[in-house]
C-alpha cells in the first residue's frame, strides 16, 4: 500500500465531507434558527459561529487545495485519457472549487464586503450547496472515466501503489461486466 497516495486520498475526501457537511447543516439547521432570536443574539451567536466555522474552512481549504493537486499528478502522471473529457472535466471542478471556496470564505469573512454578502447568507448556502453537488457529480464522471495506462520507457519505473489499486479493480471490474 502507498500510504502517502492513501494520507493524500484521506486528506482530500475529509475536508470535503467537513465543508460540504457544515454548509448544509448551517443552510438548513443554523440559519433557520437564527429566525427565533432577536437581533442581538442573532448578531452575537452568526459571530461565534462565523469564527469557529472560519477555523475549520481555512485548513480544509488548504488541505484540499494541496491533495487535489498531488492526486491530479498522480493520476496525471500514470494515465492518458483517451475519451478527450477527463480534463475539461478536472478544469471545470478546479473551477467550481475556487468558486465555493470563495463564496464560503465570504460567508465566514469580517470585512464589510463580507458582511454585506453574509446578508443573503441563505442565498449564497443554496448556491454553495448546488455547485457542490454539481462537483461531486463531476468528479464521480471523472473516477468513471476511460483511462490507459501510461507506458514507460524505464521499466524500473513503477506507478504509485493506489495508482496501480485503482487500475486493477477498474480492470477487474471491466472484466466481471463482460
Amino acid at each position: 500500500m502507498d500510504i502517502l497516495n492513501l494520507a493524500m486520498r484521506w486528506l482530500h475526501i475529509i475536508p470535503a465531507i467537513a465543508l460540504v457537511g457544515g454548509t448544509l447543516f448551517m443552510r438548513f439547521a443554523v440559519v433557520p434558527a437564527y429566525d427565533q432570536l432577536d437581533d442581538e443574539q442573532r448578531e452575537k451567536i452568526q459571530e461565534s459561529v462565523r469564527r469557529g466555522w472560519s477555523r475549520l474552512l481555512m485548513p480544509s481549504i488548504l488541505f484540499l487545495l494541496i491533495s487535489g493537486f498531488v492526486n491530479t499528478a498522480n493520476i496525471s502522471i500514470a494515465y492518458d485519457f483517451p475519451g478527450g473529457y477527463y480534463m475539461p472535466l478536472l478544469g471545470l471542478k478546479l473551477f467550481l472549487a475556487i468558486a465555493i471556496f470563495y463564496i464560503a470564505s465570504l460567508l465566514a469573512g469580517r470585512s464589510e464586503g463580507a458582511k454585506k454578502f453574509q446578508q443573503d447568507q441563505r442565498k449564497w448556502l443554496n448556491i454553495n450547496i448546488l455547485l457542490a453537488i454539481l462537483l461531486v457529480c463531476i468528479a464521480g464522471a471523472m473516477r468513471l472515466a476511460d483511462r490507459e495506462p501510461k507506458e514507460d520507457d524505464d521499466s524500473t519505473t513503477a506507478r504509485p501503489a493506489a495508482v496501480e489499486s485503482l487500475a486493477q479493480t477498474r480492470d477487474s471490474s471491466a472484466t466481471s461486466k463482460r
